[in-house]
């Protein structure tokens, strides 16, 4: 069978990128993870905040990396480089204005996961209810399979997430919704200064390559260092 039991561990790989703020959060909240959860933090291209000033305040048992090049909205090397630095078969996409309690994370750690599947969690959103887009746990195997994060996107904000959903749902994967396991959604209070104006670009880039059936791309097209 598929199926992995609370035993099992799962990397958590955090999307950092200069906002010092919102990386205090995520260590706080890091602390109190049980063992079973490995934690990798990839700062991405940090020029005004780089993740080098943090190091003395990062716990031990997270692992630190950085790529080289600031690249603007480099959201798919990212998280490309977490899968291929994960030890572990399961990761855990976050982004950075997201925090998971540690109710929440035991019970991920508690959950039958099956890798033909994908899981997103339930957050507030103001007046509403909206599930994860970015903050994803799915398994490294179909992750690879459907090509991973097209490094085609970056540059211009917008449509990573769908287009790998989308390539996903081509090779069988399925979504999960877990309704009852609940992120902290910070949004309206993390800091990013990019455009965000051109988001069309991408849409109309992901429905020609959804046309084209063209799912796979270069990897990793940029330079990046272990510096813990």
């Amino acid at each position: 069978m598929f199926f992995f039991n609370r035993n099992n561990k799962i990397t958590i790989s955090l999307s950092y990128y200069n906002d010092a703020k919102f990386l205090h959060k995520q260590l706080s909240s890091f602390a109190s993870y049980p063992d079973n959860i490995d934690i990798q933090i990839i700062d991405d291209g940090s020029q005004i905040f780089p993740i080098e000033n943090y190091l003395n305040q990062i716990q031990d048992k997270i692992s630190v990396y950085k790529i080289i090049e600031d690249i603007k909205w480099n959201i798919p090397g990212v998280r490309n480089l977490g899968a291929m630095l994960s030890p572990n078969p399961w990761i855990l996409h976050l982004d950075m204005d997201q925090i998971i309690p540690l109710k929440t994370i035991i019970k991920i750690s508690k959950l039958k996961l099956n890798p033909m599947k994908y899981y997103i969690f339930n957050r507030k959103l103001e007046n509403k209810t909206k599930f994860t887009t970015g903050t994803i746990l799915l398994n490294k195997k179909p992750f690879w399979d459907c090509g991973g994060y097209d490094e085609d996107f970056a540059g211009i904000y917008g449509h990573n997430d769908p287009y790998l959903k989308e390539k996903l749902k081509i090779i069988g994967v399925k979504q999960v919704r877990l309704k009852n396991f609940w992120i902290n959604d910070y949004q309206n209070e993390a800091s990013c200064d990019l455009s965000r104006s051109d988001s069309e670009i991408n849409k109309s880039l992901m429905k020609k390559k959804l046309h084209e059936k063209n799912f796979f791309s270069k990897c990793i097209r940029f330079n990046w260092k272990k510096i813990k």
